[in-house]
C-alpha cells in the first residue's frame, strides 16, 4: 500500500515527434529563399539591362553629335560675345526684316519645354524632349546669326538690290504660269521638262501650287503659299512650302520679287520673278509655248538688271512651237 503522504511528482514532460514537420518546414523555408534569391537576381539583371540602354542612347553618335554641336555653338557665343565687348564702339546697323524675325523665333523655341506635352504622341515618342532641347540649344543662334548675315549683306552688297515693278494687281495676276526659262534650282532637278505655277486667292495670302513632269512623265506637284510684303505695291511677295505650323521659322519664306509684267494685258501674259540675290530667276508665260522674240526680250530685260542669263534653262525647250 502506497504511503499517501509523500508528494506527488509532476509527470514527465512529453514532447512532440516533430521530426517530419521540421523537415517539412525546412523545405519551404529553404525553397522561399530560393524564390527570393531569384528574384533578387532577376530584379538587378533588369536594372542592369536598364542602366546598359540608357548608357548607349547617352553615348550613341547622334547624342554625342548633338551634345557636342551644343556645347561648341555656347562657346562659340562666349567667345564671339567676348570679342564684341572689346570694340564697344562699333556702329550698330539696323536690323532687317530677316533678322528680326529671329527674336520671336526665339521666344517661341523658348516655349518648348512648356509646349512639349501638348505635341502629338507620335512626334513624342520618336524625339525626346532632350534632344529636341538640345537641337533648338544649337539652332536658335545658328538661325539668329543666320539671318543678321544676310540682312547685312542685303544691306551693305555690292550691287543694289533689283527694283521690282510699282504695283502689282494680285486680282490680274493670279492664275497659271507657264515657265519659259529659269536659273537652275536644287528643288526643280527632278523636272524634265518646263514647269508651271498656279496662284489662287487662300483667305489673306495666295494658294501656290508648283507643277512639273519627271523624266518618266509623272506629273509632280507641291502646295504652298504666298503673301505680300507689306508696303512694296503687291510686287515682293514670299512664299513657303512648309506645314502651317513651321511657317513662323526664319527660313520658313523665300522672296519672289516681280520684276516686270505686261501692263497692256488684261491678265498681263508676260512676268520675270526673281530672288533679289539674283540667284532665282523665273520667265513665265500665260501660254506654254511663247514666241522666241518675245523671249528673248524677256531675257534681255532680266539680263539688263543683273542676272546671269547665260545659265537659264532651258531656253532649248521653252520656245518650241506646240
Amino acid at each position: 500500500m502506497a504511503d499517501s503522504s509523500l508528494p506527488h511528482s509532476p509527470p514527465a514532460a512529453v514532447w512532440p515527434s516533430s521530426a517530419p514537420d521540421g523537415d517539412i518546414d525546412l523545405d519551404i523555408r529553404i525553397r522561399r529563399m530560393e524564390e527570393q534569391l531569384v528574384a533578387r537576381e532577376q530584379r538587378v539583371r533588369s536594372r542592369v539591362q536598364d542602366l546598359g540602354m540608357r548608357a548607349r542612347k547617352a553615348t550613341a553618335p547622334s547624342a554625342l553629335l548633338l551634345k557636342l554641336a551644343a556645347v561648341a555653338a555656347a562657346g562659340g557665343a562666349l567667345v564671339w560675345g567676348l570679342q564684341r565687348r572689346h570694340h564697344p564702339t562699333a556702329p550698330l546697323r539696323p536690323r532687317g526684316p530677316a533678322a528680326q524675325a529671329a527674336g520671336p523665333a526665339a521666344l517661341l523655341l523658348s516655349l518648348l519645354p512648356m509646349a512639349w506635352p501638348m505635341l502629338p504622341a507620335r512626334w513624342r515618342q520618336r524625339v525626346s524632349l532632350a534632344t529636341a532641347v538640345t537641337v533648338v540649344g544649337v539652332a536658335v543662334p545658328l538661325l539668329q546669326r543666320l539671318m543678321a548675315g544676310r540682312s547685312d549683306h542685303a544691306a551693305t552688297g555690292e550691287r543694289p538690290a533689283p527694283a521690282t515693278v510699282a504695283h502689282l494687281d494680285l486680282v490680274r495676276f493670279v492664275g497659271t504660269w507657264h515657265e519659259q526659262a529659269r536659273l537652275p534650282q536644287p528643288f526643280e532637278h527632278g523636272c524634265a521638262a518646263p514647269s508651271r505655277v498656279s496662284y489662287t486667292p487662300q483667305g489673306g495670302l495666295l494658294g501656290v501650287r508648283n507643277e512639273c513632269r519627271n523624266a518618266k512623265g509623272r506629273l509632280r506637284s507641291t502646295d504652298g503659299v504666298a503673301r505680300v510684303v507689306p508696303g512694296s505695291g503687291g510686287a515682293r511677295l514670299e512664299v513657303s512650302f512648309l506645314p502651317a505650323w513651321l511657317r513662323w521659322l526664319p527660313l520658313a519664306w523665300a522672296d519672289r520679287w516681280v520684276l516686270h509684267v505686261d501692263e497692256a494685258a488684261a491678265n498681263y501674259r508676260v512676268a520675270i520673278v526673281g530672288h533679289p540675290s539674283r540667284r532665282g530667276l523665273w520667265l513665265l508665260s500665260r501660254s506654254p509655248h511663247l514666241p522666241a522674240d518675245e523671249l528673248q526680250r524677256l531675257v534681255a530685260l532680266a539680263n539688263g538688271v543683273g542676272y546671269d542669263t547665260s545659265r537659264l534653262l532651258p531656253l532649248c525647250r521653252a520656245h518650241k512651237a506646240p
